[in-house]
């Protein structure tokens, strides 16, 4: 189990590097233009490289259960989401108005892998940390092909704009990593990446950027957030207490309730307690969401779980 005080202390920790981020836009070090380069850079560069180092490491034919599993349970975890938050929709918006598909996605489409990958970094003993990486980026996969799929849908009530742009979206460069990272099941590849260890070790040393780099694109993200919640109330706060309350809840007493392994109890509990996707405003942006309640429905969920991640890890693992 982990310690309450560490629990806590290392959450908070992760806060207070965002605020880096926060501070350098507002003090006008860092632009939006630097945090989309930032975050472009993460994207392209420093996450594949982590994935890459962390799958060449832990990959091998004996946890393939454990990751069908995780699949398994990720998919599970946002179809019920989904049916949820379809199921209590009518009691705050009707179906077919606006905002009625991005008030089942920010409920429902959870942040896998910018905030649960330096939480589990943060949380988890190092013999265990990179077991809940491995867990963590099966569902990225998982969360990646629903969010550009269904997600694009729901952020833009309307269909997505075609099975090309669609399928580019899904195969960015994490999920490509996390493909290509597979191929260490060879034998021989997996022989060769460990004769010449100073690959693996670049690897991990420009991979290991990654989290602080997230962290403050988070925090520079939410800087130009301007303020002003009133405008879409019947979408941003119900969205928020489902994604961040009920169905946290809902996995912290069947996690309770079931005999499962550790590392991937907290990976469970860990992404039903996540915000929504902040990708859930590059859709906006690109297929003609709501920008502005998408990016104040991020804002509300994100300070929200600054207490409710620590009190569900705390609830779900002691």
């Amino acid at each position: 189990m982990i310690p309450v005080h560490l629990l806590f202390t290392a959450i908070l920790k992760l806060f207070l590097i965002s605020t880096a981020g926060y501070l350098g836009v507002r003090l006008s070090i860092l632009n939006n233009q630097t945090i989309q380069a930032l975050s472009r850079f993460v994207i392209y560069i420093t996450l594949p490289c982590l994935i890459i180092a962390t799958l060449g490491r832990v990959l091998h034919p004996d946890i393939i259960r454990s990751m069908a599993l995780c699949a398994a349970a990720a998919l599970g975890l946002n179809l019920f989401g989904i049916l949820l938050a379809t199921t209590v929709r009518p009691l705050f918006i009707k179906s077919g108005k606006p905002g009625s598909g991005l008030f089942v996605s920010l409920s429902s489409i959870q942040n896998s892998g910018y905030l649960p990958i330096p939480l589990i970094t943060a949380i988890l003993p190092e013999n265990l940390r990179e077991q809940g990486l491995l867990f963590t980026f099966v569902y990225m996969i998982v969360m990646g092909i629903i969010l550009w799929t269904l997600g694009v849908s729901l952020v833009s009530d309307r269909p997505a704009s075609g099975v090309s742009e669609t399928l580019r979206r899904i195969f960015n460069p994490p999920i490509t990593a996390i493909l290509l990272g597979f191929l260490f099941l060879i034998p021989f590849l997996k022989e060769l990446f460990d004769a010449i260890p100073i690959v693996m070790n670049t690897l991990k040393l420009v991979g290991e950027t990654t989290i602080p780099l997230v962290l403050i694109i988070l925090g520079g993200s939410f800087a130009e957030t301007k303020a002003g919640f009133s405008r879409g109330v019947n979408v941003i706060y119900p969205a928020a207490v489902m994604k961040m309350v009920v169905i946290p809840a809902a996995v912290v007493i069947f996690t309770r309730i079931t005999s499962m392994n550790h590392v991937f109890a907290v990976v469970l509990i860990l992404q039903a307690a996540m915000p929504a996707a902040m990708n859930h405003i590059v859709v906006a942006r690109k297929y003609g969401g709501d920008t502005t309640m998408t990016s104040r429905a991020l804002l509300v969920q994100y300070i929200a779980s600054m207490a409710t991640v620590p009190m569900f890890l705390y609830l779900g693992l002691t």
